[in-house]
């Protein structure tokens, strides 16, 4: 049974005012952000950049950052200094004192150079379509296809997948598809690897997006883990109905944080 309402949440508020340090992983589309028709759309409002930027400030907590986009846009979107940052659905983290990128996946970047135009020519006749290259992943975005043309859009990104399935995955988001590095790894795994790179004993606070596999749930079991805008069945210990909510639980953390810190002087 889920709470869903986060002021029920008491042993949250225990388990943060115990903490020594908290790792705080959001999500930014989805969380932050709606989905947007446009993702080059999706942005900040200027209260929650305030506020995300007063979470990173904090002494007993670090803020991470993470999204299926290229490291670039994503910090450009978020810019709040003293942030992780983890791009490419984890594969990729960048942080003040650290940088990573999975090693297996770095070794998939030719093939994936390799597809992006192929994608382009293939799919040039289709109109709407957008193939993104991430560095690290591809993206075939189909929002703004015709039904009628969608088919060809999936047999296109479906047969040249198959062709390199132990090397690439075909994975599915909203109105997306993503081609990924075949590799045993996700953003669950992203933040437990942040968290030891810390170095302090952090309790691990994660709010996914409704996008979110239910393996990244999975692999954090010990930690506070929300799924933002489902209220399906979930691994996710809490759900939240939207990023409003989750803005709203985020203001109530820097408020446990701040008077942690109050009482600690």
């Amino acid at each position: 049974m889920h709470d869903t309402y986060f002021p029920a949440m008491r042993a949250v508020s225990e388990r943060i005012a115990r903490a020594p340090h908290v790792l705080l992983g959001i999500d930014f589309d989805g969380t932050l952000t709606p989905i947007v028709d446009d993702p080059t759309q999706a942005q900040l409002d200027p209260p929650l950049r305030e506020l995300l930027q007063t979470l990173a400030g904090r002494d007993r907590a670090a803020l991470m950052l993470l999204s299926g986009r290229t490291y670039a846009d994503l910090q450009d979107r978020v810019g709040i200094a003293g942030a992780i940052y983890a791009a490419n659905h984890g594969l990729e983290i960048h942080g003040p004192s650290f940088s990573f990128v999975e090693p297996s996946a770095r070794e998939c970047r030719p093939l994936l150079q390799e597809l992006a135009p192929k994608f382009v020519q293939r799919l040039h006749s289709v109109p709407g379509v957008l193939v993104e290259d991430k560095g690290l992943t591809l993206s075939v975005h189909y929002r703004h296809v015709p039904a009628s043309d969608r088919e060809q859009v999936w047999r296109t990104v479906h047969d040249a997948v198959a062709g390199v399935q132990n090397t690439l995955v075909l994975t599915t988001g909203n109105k997306v598809y993503e081609i990924r590095p075949h590799v045993l790894w996700n953003k669950g795994l992203a933040l437990n690897w942040t968290r030891r790179q810390l170095g302090r004993d952090s309790l691990l606070v994660y709010l996914g997006s409704a996008e979110t596999p239910e393996e990244v749930f999975v692999t954090l079991q010990d930690a506070i883990t929300i799924k933002i805008g489902d209220s399906a069945d979930s691994a996710a210990r809490f759900v939240l109905s939207g990023p409003a909510e989750a803005q709203r639980f985020l203001e109530w953390v820097e408020e446990l944080l701040r008077e942690g810190s109050a009482a600690s002087v």
